[in-house]
């Protein structure tokens, strides 16, 4: 009786322990439609929006015939995923890709790269029309090959845009090493008011706090005893370490990327600087305000095994407030896993969704059979503190790859991801794949 009662109470704990875990998250909302459009030529989705007309509007690229240069294009759907309209950017043997977006009172601003003379692909932005139809294109004055990756509205109704120049490949990598960051502003009709180089090597979004105009853009940047211009930066700027690591490199510290958030004021004049992660390798993708404050996300291989997905919330001046990582919807060995994140967007309640896929990189492969080789489309909700809510995971290994690139939270409460995608759709690879999940059931 005595081995039989230890056994019932170890048994008790098991269950009251699992039940435990299982209630901290609650269930992920569910899937209400799956569908895909693009083209038969690779297409790859950068980001998108919802329209005040209830539909959605996205960019990013798409291939030529032949495959060795592509163009940006520009997709617009109804509120349940058909196509409206399909808008090609750019002309033939030359580098176009479209990388952000912004809706306005009379149609689109799609910021990237569009060919200038020479077919030398130069940082711009497009002006598109509710039809599709491309009303002008400016183009920023650079040396070299560029890209705008973010844009805002500014307070006065301007918007202000950031990227890199003076870079030596037309295609736009994940981060353009040895570029030069962009920061400038232009009027609603596309004409150029100012335009400043960054102090970090490209800017990857931007966002303008409403109240005061301090513009505010997150990137990476290469940090270590390479960098000729670490000394001067440290010395002068101020530089803030995350949670793991308060403090500055140590001599013995190999060089290493940092994420990093630049504050200016209206006038695109530099504020504050700040450097976030740890020793290893940290790279920042996407801003978002959050109250007073910022959040950033990207991945990180500072705090664990392997790349994790990375959330850091900071206050108005760039200090940190907290950080987080998630990461393994799949389970799997840590170190071999790259968990991935481009883009965080704030919900209603205050809390924050994170785009982000997860799989095993092709130089990691140790198990041929391992279903986790086929990347998984991930969705991660947050509270307002970073403390994860629920996780959605949209894994078909047996149909092919995906993996979200950006997420739109909705007028109805719930999400549409967006998605690079094997099989979704007709096209016979590198769908736009998109995944409508319904409002969470309150309570879940």
């Amino acid at each position: 009786m005595k081995v039989y009662f230890i056994l019932l109470c170890l048994f008790s704990a098991f269950v009251t322990s699992a039940m435990s875990l299982s209630g901290l998250l609650a269930a992920p909302p569910q899937l209400k439609w799956a569908k895909g459009q693009g083209t038969a030529l690779g297409d790859h989705v950068i980001e998108g929006v919802q329209t005040n007309d209830g539909g959605f509007c996205l960019v990013g690229k798409t291939d030529e015939p032949g495959r060795q240069w592509a163009d940006g294009f520009v997709i617009k759907l109804d509120a349940q995923g058909a196509l409206q309209w399909q808008r090609r950017l750019g002309g033939r043997k030359s580098q176009e890709e479209a990388r952000c977006i912004v809706e306005i009172d009379d149609g689109y601003l799609v910021g990237g790269t569009f060919s200038g003379k020479r077919y030398k692909s130069k940082a711009g932005v497009s002006k598109i029309d509710r039809t599709g139809n491309v009303v002008w294109t400016m183009l920023v004055p650079h040396e070299q090959f560029g890209a705008v990756r973010g844009l805002a509205v500014g307070r006065d109704g301007d918007w202000i845009g950031t990227g890199y120049t003076d870079f030596n490949d037309a295609e736009i990598p994940f981060v353009a090493e040895e570029a030069v960051g962009l920061l400038f502003k232009a009027n609603r009709d596309g004409a150029l008011k100012w335009q400043r180089s960054l102090s970090v090597m490209q800017g990857s979004k931007v966002e303008v706090n409403t109240t005061n105009g301090m513009i505010a853009i997150c990137g990476t940047e290469w940090r270590g005893l390479e960098d000729p211009d670490l000394e001067h930066r440290e010395e002068n700027e101020d530089v803030s370490g995350g949670e793991a690591r308060n403090q500055e490199p140590s001599d013995d510290e190999a060089e290493h990327q940092d994420g990093c958030l630049l504050l200016l004021d209206e006038n695109g004049q530099h504020q504050r600087l700040h450097y976030y992660g740890g020793s290893g390798m940290d790279q920042f993708f996407d801003l978002e305000p959050a109250g007073d404050g910022w959040v950033m996300a990207g991945h990180t291989a500072s705090f664990g095994q392997g790349w994790d997905v990375w959330l850091v919330c900071v206050d108005a001046k760039g200090a940190l407030r907290w950080q987080k990582t998630f990461g393994q919807p799949l389970g799997g060995q840590e170190g071999l896993i790259f968990d991935e994140c481009y883009g965080v967007k704030q919900t209603h309640d205050g809390g924050f969704v994170l785009a982000c896929g997860s799989g095993v990189e092709p130089d990691n492969i140790q198990d041929e059979n391992d279903e986790r080789n086929v990347w998984a489309a991930y969705l991660i909700k947050t509270d307002g503190q970073g403390n994860c809510q629920w996780e959605y995971t949209y894994h078909r290994p047996a149909e092919g790859h995906n993996a979200c690139e950006w997420v739109i939270p909705l007028y109805d409460g719930g999400y549409l991801m967006l998605l690079d995608s094997d099989h979704l759709g007709d096209a016979e690879e590198e769908n736009v794949g998109l995944l409508k999940l319904d409002k969470p059931i309150e309570g879940s």
